[in-house]
């Protein structure tokens, strides 16, 4: 056996036959095992590699027993297998020495050493003729001779009585008479026995002071006399008692303090969260411009945990994880470079110049002026938002074609409201359980000018629904998170509707889906076979919704023989979602006010062209 490292050959034992499927095994196994270590074994069920190789399992058994030193059987709950190694060798168990690890020897250290002995330290005595005197005034007869003192106590006393400074305290008798003159609150509060008793005793000790005459020249006017004894402790300020808070609505007060804390310089606030402006961590322009540049490489936007543990490198297990968090969303909420669109529970930042999310083929606000007709009537103050927990919806053929669905009225009540006052747009997250993906989608809010809507669900629509199609959107706890889910069915078949991107034209393509679709919306061949070339109506055309309906009657109404069109209502309403987004309400009103057009439901609607 030679081993190398591009190829390893081996000798096989046994007959032709079993030479053979052991090579074949052994080839296999190796390309099973490319990326392992050259000693780690590599298990492959037998008769699975018997059915691959095209040989019985007795003969692969057979085999491995005339190489036992390559190949080695194990038998397990789960099945027989086939073990060997990338060197051809039988897979031998490695076990670790633990005699000499760093464990043990971290675990049992060495004995501490024996302390060695303290040496004696020597204790310097100084002379005693230099000790300090402690007590009385020295004396006549505790004095040594030979120092050469004489009369000391009456040199001192000399000192003591010549010395100017006792003067400043004796006016402290005298004074206060003085002031007594013209009372006021605090002096009623000095005249206590304690500062009586006091003065005395001083007067007492040093009665050397009473034949001092004290003047009013001797006080020093910086001092005040009576300055200590003035000073009383500030009386404690009630606040009374506190406020009680249980019965006010909790949104009420998270509301009262935005609209407090929001304005303040001093207090960072966003997000219904504060703290004061110099405990928040603050951004470097170099961390803005790292911010920036990874947003625009990854052209999407991101929340701002992606952003503190990828650009600034903050983990969740640091301490400082909260605050930096919190200081990346203030701080970016002051840049004009950056627009947050995110929610409370999942806050997501974007750079202004960053392309849109879900179609091209249409520009946003172009889908919002056609959503126009969703703001009529509505008052966005009154609707309560994150009120319901889950809408159905059918997709009809405008909405799977760009990607998109209609905020309307009951998706407002799905959604949360915007989080900022100037907040245009939203990005949430849509989870498929279904096909097990998830989908970053945009809300763009409605203006007084435009209608809202929801882009970036083109590849789903694409890849598992056709228009007709019925989902159901179901909020999570998180208000940035979603689930969509669509009714599957068997798997049919059709020529339904499609746009040709190279030229504009619509025509029906073979259709294979397995999706539940309500009827009235399908745009196939048999129903609507007027529909194959006709060219998608011009961006002026579709302005006027009148217009739009007459084309409409054209393209999929029955000639009456009359120069005129029949067609039922609900052969108009998916028609002419076709060209623009129209509501059963907003159709009805439109086939009642046109003057070329009439009948009902039951009956069909029959316009008169020309």
């Amino acid at each position: 056996m030679s081993t190398n490292s591009s190829e390893i050959v081996l000798a096989f034992n046994g007959a032709k036959k079993l030479q053979t499927a052991a090579s074949k095994a052994f080839d296999v196994m190796r390309l099973r095992g490319a990326f392992m270590s050259e000693n780690s074994a590599i298990r492959v069920s037998l008769d699975d590699l018997a059915a691959f190789i095209e040989v019985t399992p007795a003969v692969l058994s057979e085999a491995a027993a005339a190489n036992p030193e390559i190949f080695a059987i194990e038998t397990t709950d789960a099945g027989t297998f086939l073990v060997t190694t990338r060197e051809g060798r039988t897979p031998t168990p490695n076990v670790a020495d633990a005699n000499h690890t760093f464990q043990a020897r971290l675990m049992t250290p060495e004995p501490k050493p024996a302390p060695r002995p303290r040496p004696v330290r020597e204790v310097v005595r100084a002379n005693q003729g230099w000790a300090t005197y402690i007590g009385e005034t020295f004396g006549g007869d505790d004095l040594d001779e030979d120092f050469g003192f004489a009369e000391p106590v009456v040199e001192v006393e000399q000192t003591v009585i010549a010395e100017p400074e006792p003067v400043v305290e004796a006016p402290v008798v005298e004074v206060a008479p003085e002031v007594e003159e013209e009372p006021t609150p605090v002096e009623a509060v000095i005249e206590t026995p304690v500062v009586e008793e006091i003065i005395v005793e001083e007067v007492a000790a040093e009665p050397v002071v009473e034949e001092v005459q004290p003047t009013v020249e001797n006080v020093r006017p910086e001092i005040p006399v009576f300055e200590e004894v003035v000073r009383q402790p500030t009386p404690t300020r009630s606040l009374g008692e506190p406020t009680d808070f249980s019965d006010t609505d909790a949104d009420a007060i998270a509301d009262a303090l935005e609209s407090q804390f929001s304005h303040h310089a001093h207090v960072a606030f966003f997000g219904g969260r504060w703290m004061t402006t110099d405990r928040a961590h603050r951004l470097s322009r170099g961390n803005i411009r790292d911010i920036r540049q990874y947003i625009e490489e990854q052209e999407q936007p991101l929340t701002d945990e992606m952003l503190v543990e990828d650009v600034l490198r903050v983990r969740p297990s640091n301490p400082e994880y909260a605050n930096t968090v919190f200081g990346l969303n203030y701080w970016l909420g002051r840049e004009r470079d950056f627009e947050f669109v995110g929610t409370r529970d999942q806050r997501f930042w974007s750079v202004t110049d960053l392309p849109a999310l879900g179609t091209t083929l249409k520009k946003p606000n172009d889908i919002g002026s056609d959503y126009r007709f969703l703001t009529d009537g509505v008052d966005p103050e009154s609707v309560a938002h994150r009120s319901i927990t889950s809408v159905d919806h059918t997709i009809s053929f405008y909405e799977w074609n760009l990607g998109l669905l209609p905020y309307d009225e009951e998706m407002q009540k799905l959604f949360p409201a915007p989080m900022l006052p100037d907040q245009r747009s939203a990005v949430f997250t849509f989870e498929i359980p279904q096909s097990y993906t998830t989908y970053l989608v945009e809300l763009r809010y409605p203006t007084p000018t435009r209608g809202g809507f929801i882009l970036g669900l083109d590849d789903l629509y694409f890849d598992s629904l056709v228009p007709g199609a019925i989902i159901s959107i179901s909020a999570t706890e998180n208000d940035g998170h979603y689930k969509v889910e669509y009714l599957a069915a068997s798997e049919q078949s059709g020529r339904l509707l499609e746009v040709d991107d190279k030229r504009p034209r619509y025509h029906f393509r073979p259709t294979t889906y397995a999706c539940a679709v309500d009827d009235t919306w399908l745009l196939s061949e048999d129903r609507f076979p007027n529909l194959a070339g006709a060219k998608p109506l011009t961006d002026r055309e579709r302005r006027k919704l009148a217009t739009v309906l007459e084309m409409t009657f054209e393209r999929v109404g029955i000639p009456d023989g009359d120069s005129g069109y029949l067609a039922s209502f609900e052969d108009l309403l998916a028609a002419i979602n076709i060209e623009r987004p129209v509501s059963t309400e907003l159709l009805r009103n439109e086939l009642e006010l046109h003057s070329d057009i009439t009948g009902d439901d039951a009956n069909g609607y029959t316009y008169a062209a020309g």
